[in-house]
């Protein structure tokens, strides 16, 4: 069997291809209208998001109507249910303070942090006729922010954020912060284990989860990614070798597993930690060895 990565658009062709080409044999990358069915592929949705012919047993880990529903960060945040902060899209819930957002967003752009009334209403009126509306949900005090990959249930890369200044509100690498690899001795088990329980809620196979953990230690879910930006080497390989193996099955996690052993990808329990460096960080930010 061989893993098909079949993506959407131009712009996601990058990072499914360097997935693709992170290692030698296994996995492939083809735009979605260039796709001919091949009897049991394995085929993962990097945002595609239109009916496909399928061969004979074919196994689809992105469904269609899963991808649908983490592309509407609304219908999305509905069936994450708890793990996700309070959302609101009608106007006379909407609690402050409180970030708004179009339900379809990437980025970090369209992102409004509301005090008062009236800019929940300036935020609103820029958004409404833009990317299928709005949602407000409610702001997190963040201690820390993490990005999460997931293959099949499992962990096969985190990464932690940091902001461009330590005043920001959004740590989104588009708008200048940083993303650096957290070795799998140091993984922070409760996100890693919401990130999970997110993506099987989801009905997702692959994609990546930005969580956080507030400053009273308790984590949040933002959301799951089905075509996540990618250059760093060491993670680009990890997707890449879970994926090339996503033909086998993985067995259920252990209840009450607390170490990485328990929440890694079983193609990847063997395989080398990330190397040990010194980082450096924002202004504010604590250092993080990695």
């Amino acid at each position: 069997m061989a893993t098909v990565i079949i993506y959407r658009s131009r712009s996601a062709s990058y990072a499914a291809n360097r997935v693709a080409k992170a290692i030698t044999t296994g996995i492939s990358a083809v735009q979605q209208d260039s796709y001919r069915p091949s009897r049991g592929d394995v085929i993962v949705r990097w945002d595609c998001h239109e009916a496909l012919d399928h061969a004979p047993g074919t196994v689809d880990i992105n469904p269609l109507d899963a991808v649908l529903t983490s592309r509407d960060k609304v219908a999305a945040r509905r069936v994450m249910g708890n793990l996700c902060p309070e959302t609101w899209i009608s106007i006379a819930d909407v609690q402050l303070p409180c970030v708004i957002r179009p339900r379809r967003h990437k980025e970090g752009r369209h992102f409004f942090v509301c005090r008062t009334a009236t800019e929940v209403q300036r935020a609103i009126q820029r958004l409404r006729p833009r990317l299928g509306g709005w949602y407000a949900s409610r702001l997190i005090d963040k201690a820390r922010e993490f990005r999460v990959f997931v293959v099949q249930g499992r962990a096969v890369a985190v990464s932690e954020r940091f902001p461009a200044r330590p005043s920001d509100i959004a740590w989104n690498l588009a708008l200048g912060g940083r993303l650096i690899n957290v070795d799998k001795t140091e993984w922070p088990i409760p996100v890693v284990k919401a990130a999970i329980d997110a993506m099987g809620r989801l009905g997702l196979g692959f994609g990546a989860v930005d969580a956080c953990k507030d400053t009273e230690g308790r984590v949040w879910v933002f959301e799951a990614n089905t075509s996540p930006a990618l250059k760093n080497k060491y993670t680009l390989k990890r997707i890449a070798i879970a994926l090339s193996q996503a033909d086998k099955e993985v067995p259920a996690i252990t209840a009450g597993a607390k170490s990485w052993k328990g929440y890694i990808h079983p193609a990847l329990r063997r395989s080398a930690s990330t190397s040990t460096h010194q980082v450096t960080v924002p202004e504010g930010c604590a250092p993080q060895i990695v």
